[in-house]
């Protein structure tokens, strides 16, 4: 039963077809047909090619060559600039991030923002060039295997010398040194991590959502990226880990090293 079905199932649905979806001719159903077999999927359907099929039930004359290709740019997420992750992959990811929403077929913006072998890959600065930018996409590429492994954080990075959002001015002194080095938690119930054990092979990705939207993300100066209250994914540097707690065991390496990640600024 198609209404009692989630988010998720929608997003399951479209992951196995998605590329092909653009290439159905939806102009040959007849309208009860369509109605009955199709529009239950709607949520799958990008809105330009609803808009036509309706056009061209109300005007039967109007000629299929008129239409508009069906592998237009609004069905495709933008390109990125990535030695990482490749277009097929980039579409999967812009549809888990839009996942929380209507399941319309928005375009997102990729902008590099960091990548290891480039600008470094020290924890000082991912915090200098990805702190406070928005909503960021990161990907790693890990020294051994064929896998990719990353997370979505809807939220800014920050590092733990301050609390963000709030614009007052609070002061004291403090005569003796401080001990506590303890970070702070980000609270999204937007965040997930994946994982791609083989890039060859689409049905080894898993993808976790966060399950404790409070401790969502962890800022921390020294460490680079890091999710979960129980470093679900956690970077320092080269050397990455991660211990399921508040997402889902997805089956990421508790320890591994990396040969490339790099981070994107998300907008839409």
């Amino acid at each position: 039963d198609i209404s009692s079905w989630t988010k998720d199932d929608f997003v399951n649905l479209e992951k196995t077809l998605h590329q092909c979806l653009c290439h159905i001719r939806y102009h040959n159903f007849e309208p009860k047909e369509f109605c009955e077999s199709v529009m239950p999927y709607k949520k799958l359907i990008p809105k330009d090619i609803k808009d036509d099929v309706i056009q061209y039930y109300m005007v039967p004359e109007m000629s299929t060559s008129q239409w508009k290709p069906r592998t237009g740019t609004k069905y495709h997420s933008m390109k990125i600039d990535s030695v990482i992750i490749e277009r097929t992959m980039l579409d999967l990811i812009s549809l888990w991030i839009n996942a929380s929403k209507y399941l319309a077929h928005k375009r997102f913006r990729y902008e590099l923002l960091l990548r290891g072998t480039r600008d470094g890959f020290d924890n000082a600065t991912f915090h200098n060039l990805c702190d406070y930018k928005g909503p960021t996409l990161i990907v790693c590429k890990p020294s051994s295997g064929n896998a990719i492994i990353g997370g979505y954080n809807p939220l800014n990075w920050i590092s733990n010398k301050g609390t963000y959002g709030n614009t007052a001015i609070i002061g004291g002194y403090n005569p003796l040194n401080w001990f506590s080095d303890n970070g702070t938690y980000g609270n999204t119930d937007k965040s997930f991590l994946f994982y791609i054990k083989d890039i060859d092979d689409l049905d080894s990705v898993q993808i976790a959502r966060v399950i404790n939207s409070a401790y969502a993300v962890y800022y921390h100066t020294s460490y680079g990226p890091c999710f979960g209250g129980t470093s679900d994914l956690s970077a320092n540097g080269t050397n990455w880990s991660s211990s399921s707690g508040y997402y889902p065991n997805i089956g990421i390496p508790r320890n591994f090293s990396i040969q490339e990640y790099e981070v994107f600024k998300v907008t839409s």
